[in-house]
């Protein structure tokens, strides 16, 4: 699947910290539409959104944990994204290229995180993308990022296909909500 992911250097300063754990970002990167479905909320019951977000951090023994935020570019949601718009613009339109130099534009990626709703899913789960390993931590933020619904058409035109995996059973996996 081919994915549009900002990387960062070691050393970048953003974590993700869960407990006493602590997992520094690694990278970031897209998927259309979302990965996950959400059964309760402002919509109908296994409601998929336009996008979802992934931040992959890792911590130096190897463990992931991701959190994910979905993206709804629903018509009417919101203007454009500043950050989402700097990114698209920011990266090569042609497969297999790229932006190894950066833009040299700021990135808060703190601020493609939703602040209103403070609950968050979590289960223990695998890689979306291959080889789909096993044993990672899974933060699903509930709330989601609105965004221009040209942005989410921008964002389709990197991906010859959708890029999402299809929506996989619990398999008897817990999914727990927590409030922030």
């Amino acid at each position: 699947a081919f994915c549009l992911q900002v990387s960062f250097s070691a050393g970048y300063p953003g974590k993700l910290v869960i407990g006493k754990d602590v997992y520094p970002l690694v990278q970031f990167h897209f998927h259309t539409p979302s990965e996950h479905r959400v059964i309760k909320g402002q919509y109908p019951a296994g409601h998929q959104y336009s996008g979802e977000l992934h931040f992959v951090h890792q911590r130096e023994d190897g463990k992931l944990a991701v959190l994910g935020i979905f993206l709804d570019g629903s018509h009417g949601s919101t203007a454009e994204n500043p950050i989402l718009m700097n990114i698209i613009e920011n990266t090569p339109q042609e497969h297999d290229t790229y932006n190894t130099g950066g833009s040299g534009l700021p990135l808060d990626p703190a601020k493609l995180i939703p602040t209103e709703n403070e609950s968050v899913f979590t289960y223990a789960g695998s890689l979306t993308t291959p080889p789909c390993s096993e044993g990672v931590s899974w933060h699903v933020m509930s709330e989601p990022l609105k965004v221009a619904p040209s942005q989410i058409q921008q964002l389709q035109k990197f991906f010859t296909l959708d890029n999402n995996r299809i929506i996989q059973n619990t398999n008897f996996r817990t999914v727990e909500i927590h409030k922030k």
